[in-house]
């Protein structure tokens, strides 16, 4: 019987074995739906062989990708709600998985050339990719929390000169 709104809070408190109570609080929302990532490491491998590490010739000894996916996802979250776009209320969200490929791309490369500046080319090629990918997607979203697209609009808002 609760309205769908974004401006919860949750709290808790976790009292530890020696008795101290620390108080964490959070900011919530009671929605519909909130979309998963769009995207697995082998998505990661068929764009970037190299990246595999079963693959002939692996570029880095990680084994797993899952971190860098959803750091991705976090940062097209956040640019969604600087734009007034909330993700869940995103109908389609297999329209950001170019998006987040490439800035997942990004943020693996990126943490490479921290270690190997061989690889800032790379990341930098990828968040180029990414910046296009982005500004010519576009999502249905459910503007009124029905469960229905209602509109159409594009990840990057229009910019308006005065």
């Amino acid at each position: 019987g609760l309205e769908l709104a974004r401006d919860w809070r949750v709290e808790w408190v976790l009292t530890m074995p020696d008795g101290v109570a620390h108080t964490f609080r959070n900011e919530a929302g009671l929605v519909r739906c909130v979309p998963f990532p769009v995207l697995s490491e082998p998505a990661l491998y068929r764009r970037c062989p190299a990246l595999n590490p079963a693959g002939p010739a692996p570029i880095t000894r990680a084994s797993n990708y899952q971190d860098a996916i959803d750091d991705a996802w976090v940062s097209i979250r956040n640019r969604l709600d600087e734009a007034g776009q909330r993700l869940e209320q995103v109908i389609s969200p297999a329209r950001l998985r170019e998006p987040h490929l490439l800035l997942t791309l990004h943020v693996i490369f990126a943490d490479l050339a921290s270690r190997n500046p061989a690889h800032q080319a790379a990341a930098d090629s990828y968040q180029r990719q990414y910046e296009a990918a982005w500004a010519r997607s576009s999502i249905k979203l459910d503007t009124d929390d029905d469960g229905d697209a209602d509109t159409t609009r594009p990840t990057r808002p229009s910019l308006w000169a005065y």
